[in-house]
């Protein structure tokens, strides 16, 4: 995605969420269906719970593997892109909790840097943890 322009992301980003609403879903069914997306789909489902989504963004902020679908491809609007990949290898952003309505629990998104071997940041990750499960767990302990 290194050589696109702001109106090809503009144009990439309309056409997702256009398909969170249609049957045809070629570009979310492309990024779905990648390795990296089934690996964090495991990760998300071994976690029992804990952790509600999780998805992994490139060095424009653009979706390259999700647990599930975003409601938008491109995240470098938001904070989980903007309070971390531009603060460099250690861009830690962690989100206010927020009760979920639907599921009645409260949320919270972690969001860190990604870096290749060198340090160098390339993209950013996405964990929303479900701090009700969270506290049910510690309860136990």
């Amino acid at each position: 995605n290194a050589a696109l322009d702001e109106a090809a992301i503009d144009t990439l980003d309309k056409q997702w969420r256009a398909e969170t609403k249609a049957e045809d879903q070629p570009l979310i069914a492309a990024v779905l269906s990648n390795p990296l997306s089934s690996y964090l789909t495991q990760i998300q489902a071994a976690s029992g719970g804990l952790y509600t989504e999780i998805f992994v963004m490139d060095a424009k902020g653009l979706n390259v593997g999700q647990s599930a679908v975003t409601s938008d491809y491109w995240q470098g609007d938001a904070g989980t892109f903007q309070k971390t990949f531009p603060k460099g290898a250690d861009g830690v952003f962690i989100d206010d909790a927020e009760e979920h309505e639907g599921s009645k629990t409260w949320r919270t998104q972690v969001n860190l840097t990604v870096t290749n071997s060198e340090k160098t940041p390339i993209g950013a990750i996405t964990v929303e943890v479900n701090l009700t499960e969270l506290a049910r767990r510690r309860a136990i302990n």
